[in-house]
Formats: C-alpha cells, sequence, structure tokens
C-alpha cells in the first residue's frame, strides 16, 4: 500500500510540474512576444522622429535636399520579418505609407525638381507625424 501511495504522490507532482512548466513556457512566450513588439515600435518611432525633425529643417530653411533618407531600422525589419509584427497595428497603413514614400524618394531624388523635392518631404513630414500621433495615442492608452 506504501508503494501505490508513494506512486501516487509522485505521479502527481510529475504531472503538476509538467503543467507548470507548460503554463510558465505559455506566459513566457507572451511576454517575449510584447517584449519584442515594443522595442520594434520605439525603434521606429525613433526614427521616424529623427527623420522628421530633420526633413522639417529642410523645408523651414527651403533647403532642397538631395541625399538619401537612412532607414537603417526599417530595411533591417524588412529583412528580418519584424514588419509583420505589426500587421495588427491601426497605423499599419500609414507605416507603410511613409516608408513607401521615403523609398521612393530616395530612388528618384536625383530626377526630380526642386518643387517634387520640396512636395515629396512635406509629404514624408505629414504622413510620418500621423504615424508618431499613431503611436502616442497607442502608448497613451497602455
Amino acid at each position: 500500500m506504501n508503494f501505490l501511495y508513494d506512486f501516487l504522490i509522485e505521479f502527481v507532482a510529475a504531472f503538476l510540474g509538467f503543467l507548470f512548466a507548460i503554463v510558465f513556457s505559455g506566459i513566457n512566450a507572451k511576454y517575449e512576444a510584447r517584449k519584442k513588439l515594443k522595442l520594434i515600435i520605439n525603434g521606429i518611432k525613433n526614427e521616424l522622429q529623427d527623420i522628421h525633425d530633420s526633413l522639417n529643417e529642410y523645408i523651414d530653411n527651403k533647403v532642397i535636399m538631395k541625399h538619401r533618407i537612412a532607414i537603417p531600422t526599417w530595411d533591417s525589419l524588412q529583412f528580418a520579418g519584424g514588419v509583420l509584427d505589426l500587421l495588427e497595428k491601426p497605423y499599419y497603413d500609414d507605416l507603410l505609407t511613409v516608408y513607401s514614400e521615403i523609398k521612393i524618394f530616395n530612388e528618384e531624388r536625383f530626377s526630380m525638381r526642386d518643387k517634387e523635392i520640396m512636395n515629396e518631404l512635406e509629404s514624408i513630414v505629414k504622413n510620418s507625424q500621423t504615424v508618431l500621433n499613431a503611436i502616442e495615442k497607442e502608448n497613451a492608452n497602455g
């Protein structure tokens, strides 16, 4: 009888331990996914804020910018597939729009006239502000 009791105790302990491991791994995976998403959003936010601020200086000073707009965070997210983590965000379409505009500007900036460059820069600034506002709104809501 003592053997059966010991066996049941060990069986229940092993079962509970296994159950705890499964539950903990699920909780840990959700935590890691949230942490990764937060890092991605902060990287995008910082990159867009820098682009927004620097382009505003060009626009305010009416300086025609011909150099490439660097977007290393976005490029690395595209390469690694991190952009897919943002699919559920309400500002995803606006994010794609602003980065598409930047990529088009980077490719066509030498063939554009000065007026077209200024219009494109203003559009990038406007759309980046839309995304930044949406990120701030989401952060404020939790």
